[in-house]
């Protein structure tokens, strides 16, 4: 999944990785701010706010648990080109291109709502906690990842 990541534009590509990071959803993104990550990203205890408004469960920190979370979030925070705070500019975009990177890499159509779903996988590939696993899913819902894994997106490699 990843190596669709240089088929992308900077800012859809940060996109993405905070998204495979935090499990964020369409409208969270355009509601994240700089200071919304953590410049140390080696802190134990790092959290992400997840600007979420559909429900109140919505609205919410994120744990990062794993290494592999940081390293998204560091190149999330690195290539991200938003303006005046905010951390991404418009992702208008964001669907064409990941439809021709997916395309691109040999990967099926790839929607934006299966990277959240990727998100959870990984972390339940990780073999990290069903709670944390979890927690950063805003539908609070552990069956999305105990129901299966999403096997057309690949590997997060």
């Amino acid at each position: 999944m990843l190596r669709i990541l240089p088929h992308l534009l900077p800012d859809s590509a940060a996109a993405v990785a905070f998204i495979l990071a935090t499990s964020a959803e369409d409208s969270a993104l355009h509601r994240t701010r700089r200071e919304d990550i953590q410049t140390d990203m080696d802190a134990a205890n790092l959290r992400v706010h997840i600007r979420g408004s559909k429900n109140d469960r919505r609205d919410r920190w994120v744990p990062i648990v794993s290494d592999e979370q940081r390293l998204l979030l560091a190149h999330a925070a690195t290539h991200a080109q938003g303006v005046e705070g905010k951390l991404f500019r418009s992702l208008g975009n964001l669907r064409h291109e990941l439809l021709a990177a997916a395309k691109k890499v040999a990967l099926e159509p790839l929607p934006r709502h299966a990277l959240r779903k990727a998100a959870g996988q990984w972390l339940i590939d990780l073999s990290v906690p069903l709670e944390a696993s979890f927690d950063s899913d805003a539908d609070g819902d552990c069956r999305i990842g105990a129901a299966g894994r999403v096997d057309s997106l690949g590997a997060l490699d």
